[in-house]
């Protein structure tokens, strides 16, 4: 139940005081991955496995399976792909697997030169989603929700950050703009001032940001969109959590959109990275297309 928002709970249980709540947990779509997915790919026989993105190497996520994540019992070439911890570095423990890899493509610079120095032939790659321009990804965009007009929002994306909402709320009193939020918050009274969109499939999703006047996120891909899309965006990046993001924003050099004190914002405008982005892409696609082609 710990992984079912309390206020769902609640919910059901006012609306419905005598049925009987049956729920699927965490636990259940582990077992069924681990029986799975995670033995398929152990015991397979390829020619090369490409592990990535994201944090397939943060622990705390993969939990028992991290040593499989981390290539360990798989045959064939080992190629990472925008891989991810979450932070600057992996468990020592899992480290020496990494020795087996013939490709390593990190995501954050801040892994990459702690690979590096631990001997390892690291380089910083970019998030899947950036290997696509924004033309590319506007020809899967959904039409918006009825009642938003383009530029005329303030997109909330983030797990629940509070420096978040206090910017967003600024800034729409300031700009008398509505804010939309991209989760379902029930009836909780601090959200009662935001348009809720509980059911935001991927398509939604990417509309939602290219057509706000302001992206407010603490999301790694919130940030990534909205660099994607040129949009006016703060990020208020989780603590701990943050070198993913700042990894990109210093990339691009777009460290002017971070936040780190509320009460000191500097405003900015719409942000140009085409021309950033493009020499990284290809650098990009080029290290993939080279750990794959390579005896």
């Amino acid at each position: 139940h710990k992984f079912i928002p309390q206020f769902i709970k609640e919910y059901v249980q006012k609306q419905y005081p005598s049925a009987k709540i049956l729920v699927t947990t965490k636990k259940d779509f582990e077992k069924s991955r681990r029986k799975k997915f995670c033995a398929r790919i152990a015991t397979g026989d390829y020619d090369a496995v490409v592990f990535g993105s994201d944090q397939i190497w943060n622990t705390k996520i993969t939990g028992a399976d991290a040593p499989l994540y981390f290539g360990k019992g798989i045959s064939g070439r080992k190629i990472a792909y925008a891989a991810s911890s979450g932070t600057d570095t992996v468990p020592e423990a899992l480290r020496p697997l990494l020795g087996d890899f013939s490709a390593l493509g990190i995501r954050e610079t801040g892994l990459t030169q702690t690979l590096r120095h631990q001997g390892l032939p690291a380089q910083t790659v970019l998030d899947p989603v950036l290997l696509l321009t924004a033309e590319e990804w506007r020809t899967v965009e959904a039409p918006l929700p009825e009642g938003l007009e383009p530029g005329k929002y303030i997109l909330i994306y983030t797990f629940d950050e509070q420096p978040v909402y206090d910017l967003a709320r600024k800034i729409a009193m300031e700009e008398n703009l509505p804010m939309v939020i991209v989760r379902w918050c029930g009836a909780h009274e601090r959200f009662s001032d935001m348009i809720q969109l509980p059911d935001c499939g991927p398509r939604e999703f990417l509309t939602l940001i290219d057509k706000a006047a302001v992206v407010c996120t603490s999301s790694f891909h919130g940030t990534a969109f909205s660099v994607l899309f040129g949009k006016r965006f703060y990020c208020c990046t989780p603590a701990g959590f943050g070198s993913r993001t700042n990894s990109l924003l210093e990339q691009v050099g777009l460290t002017a959109h971070r936040v780190e004190d509320l009460s000191a914002v500097a405003k900015v405008g719409a942000c140009s990275a085409a021309e950033k982005l493009e020499p990284l892409r290809k650098a990009s696609l080029k290290f993939l297309k080279d750990a794959l082609e390579s005896e």
